[in-house]
């Protein structure tokens, strides 16, 4: 039987801390500021996230699609550096769904392959980015159903996909 993400309300830091073998992952601009909306609380709260985002090159628009990630406990717990827009001040160069896409593609598959079993995603680029909810969801649900499929048919065990929770944040 297929997984499907799950909604919750809360905070997707305190939810990948509560437990093992759980991470998640916040959007991120390529100009290592993390000044605004939830990368706020992650400089503040995980800052070992915010020096692996500054181990990148400031400015490079060839991070768009890529991550970084840190531990943020002890228990195979990560916190990921989505990088799904580019500025945080031109509205027309910010959010790249294409990007967010490709990116949220290859944290799931880093988290099968590495044991993450529950992987919190806030509405990534809904906030200061202006994506829609709607979209932010039919985006990850695609990908997830995909990935769900190509797993079965290459015969790796449904137990190692990690269960999608979309997090509606709450302090």
């Amino acid at each position: 039987m297929k997984k499907v993400p799950i909604l919750l309300k809360g905070n997707a830091i305190k939810l990948a801390r509560s437990q093992p073998n759980a991470a998640f992952a916040h959007g991120c601009n390529c100009f290592n500021t993390m000044g605004k909306g939830m990368a706020v609380e992650v400089r503040t709260t995980c800052p070992e996230m915010y020096q692996a985002d500054l181990q990148t090159r400031k400015g490079d628009r060839n991070k768009l699609g890529t991550f970084t990630m840190a531990k943020i406990g002890n228990d195979n717990q990560c916190g990921f550096n989505l990088y799904s827009q580019f500025t945080y001040w031109d509205t027309k160069d910010m959010f790249s769904p294409k990007d967010f896409k490709s990116g949220i593609a290859n944290i799931i598959k880093h988290c099968t392959a590495t044991g993450i079993k529950h992987l919190y995603l806030p509405y990534i680029g809904c906030g200061l980015a202006n994506y829609n909810a709607a979209s932010f969801e039919q985006a990850v649900s695609n990908i997830y159903d995909g990935w769900q499929d190509m797993c079965s048919k290459s015969g790796i065990n449904p137990d190692a996909i990690p269960q999608i929770y979309f997090v509606e944040y709450r302090k």
